[in-house]
């Protein structure tokens, strides 16, 4: 059995441009997995109308899509298309101890506690240590988390409607702050963290994107979100393709 690399990348009609960046990620993907004889799955349709459910969501599904698609298993790395891995970026498949493997989520402190407090108060009655709180971009699991992902779609689906309404009320993260709060305070799963370099986010806060590149110095998975004066997703594209570009080209 192969590991895997999950990865949704669904066109949102209407949204288009939001997806367009996603060729470089997933392309630099392809390569690195090919180069290790790991499988590349890229989810590119849509599960639920964008009204019921946004696709940051379709990743907890992957243990269904991957069996009911004939695909055979062993970890698999749910991460996201606006992300660009490095090609020597070292095994992390190796490094999970076959332990739910993640990287602490190290952007807006701000965003982060908002995010925790506010589904804390509207859900789930309860916080958890802020320094737990993982990034929703770099999750690795195999079949002994198959219990939590179904028990998250399912809580999912069976409270969409307060859910969406807290996301529009605080606009503080869609799947991210629910599945910490369902790792740490419903099942309380042992959790592995890995470092920064596997889910290198917020990297304009950082002062990292620059013309030099030099972030790509650290072989690792580059995220490129929250870009201020990001219209139509043109600056995710151009540092994407610029970065892609010189890894790869």
């Amino acid at each position: 059995m192969k590991n895997i690399v999950f990865m949704t990348a669904v066109k949102v009609p209407g949204k288009e441009s939001r997806s367009a960046p996603y060729k470089f990620g997933i392309e630099s993907f392809k390569r690195w997995c090919e180069a290790r004889d790991y499988k590349l799955v890229v989810l590119d349709q849509e599960l639920y109308p964008n009204d019921v459910m946004k696709p940051n969501f379709y990743r907890y599904f992957c243990f269904d899509l991957l069996e009911n698609s004939g695909i055979e298993y062993d970890q698999i790395l749910l991460t996201d298309a606006d992300a660009v891995i490095h090609p020597n970026c070292p095994d992390f498949f190796k490094l999970t101890n076959r332990e739910l493997t993640v990287t602490h989520t190290d952007g807006s402190y701000d965003w982060t506690i908002r995010s925790m407090e506010n589904y804390a108060h509207e859900i789930f009655g309860q916080k958890f240590d802020l320094w737990k709180y993982f990034n929703a971009g770099f999750i690795v699991l195999n079949k002994n988390h198959r219990e939590l992902l179904k028990s998250f779609t399912n809580f999912y689906l069976e409270n969409q409607e307060k859910i969406r309404f807290v996301q529009e009320k605080y606009k503080t993260g869609t799947d991210q702050p629910l599945i910490n709060h369902f790792v740490h305070n419903v099942f309380n799963i042992p959790v592995n963290i890995l470092p920064y370099r596997y889910c290198m986010a917020d990297l304009h806060s950082k002062n990292l994107l620059a013309d030099d590149l030099l972030f790509t110095s650290i072989e690792g998975i580059y995220q490129f979100n929250a870009i201020p004066n990001n219209i139509e997703n043109k600056l995710t594209y151009h540092w994407m393709e610029k970065t892609y570009n010189k890894l790869y080209n």
